[in-house]
């Protein structure tokens, strides 16, 4: 991102779910929040102080357990009444489509239309005494005339 006067509101709930990510990490003695790295991460300890000093607050280890950022005001801190699991099963049922799974006797009915059907073929092609490509593409343009 580049040099901005970023706020607080500038940040979307994505944006701030991955500082708070981030602060749980370092919070767990993972890697530590360096405001350094710029962008949205200038405004990580403004993002902690905030969400500390709200009542719903449930400390960094159990963010996203307990506790998460509202889906419309995501700088309010809210109980979580699911677990994440929950909510990205729903979300998956909610955006995933059924991809239809053919039975065994499906694939064996379709095997053996393409067998007979190859079949079929082999014994045209003998009858007509077509052994060569060449000899179907001149037959296919006597058929065009």
């Amino acid at each position: 991102m580049t040099k901005q006067n970023l706020t607080l509101k500038d940040l979307t709930r994505r944006q701030i779910r991955y500082i708070c990510f981030r602060l749980q990490t370092a919070a767990e003695g993972g890697a530590k929040v360096d405001e350094s790295e710029g962008g949205i991460m200038e405004l990580a300890w403004q993002i902690k102080d905030h969400m500390e000093s709200q009542e719903d607050f449930g400390g960094w280890a159990k963010f996203a357990r307990t506790w998460d950022v509202d889906d419309k005001a995501p700088l309010v801190a809210i109980l979580r009444t699911h677990s994440i699991q929950t909510e990205w099963n729903k979300i998956l049922k909610e955006e995933t489509k059924v991809i239809p799974v053919q039975t065994q006797e499906e694939i064996n009915t379709a095997k053996e239309e393409r067998r007979k059907f190859l079949l079929d073929l082999q014994a045209t092609l003998a009858r007509e005494r077509i052994t060569r490509l060449s000899d179907i593409e001149r037959r296919l343009e006597e058929l065009d005339r």
